[in-house]
């Protein structure tokens, strides 16, 4: 059988441009979670985004850390971003699992 670990997830985290580039351009659905480890709603939210990457095998699920790369277009934590094919088709701010949840599903429509 296979070991299920506490920690397990399918959450890949990045850290520069060029691994973020590189993501967006060799997966067709990609969501993205910017936050910030002094951001209390971004650590509250990671054990559900967590979750969903390992319910939905099919989104590649990424995690930035915005003081380790900088997206001046990033303003508040936890922001969520939703891409097809490297499109962004949806994003939010805010720690809502109903809303990544949406996102998803978006994403697979």
């Amino acid at each position: 059988g296979s070991f299920i670990y506490t920690m397990s997830d399918k959450v890949n985290h990045v850290h520069n441009k060029a691994e973020y580039e590189a993501v967006l351009k060799n997966n067709d659905l990609v969501v993205v979670d910017f936050s910030a480890t002094w951001c209390g709603p971004c650590r509250a939210i990671a054990p559900k985004y967590s979750e969903l990457s390992n319910k939905n095998e099919d989104i590649f699920f990424v995690h930035v850390d915005i003081d380790e790369i900088e997206f001046p277009d990033i303003s508040g934590v936890p922001t969520f971003h939703f891409y097809k094919k490297g499109s962004l088709i949806h994003s939010f701010s805010g720690a809502n699992v109903a809303n990544i949840e949406k996102g998803l599903q978006q994403l697979k429509a």
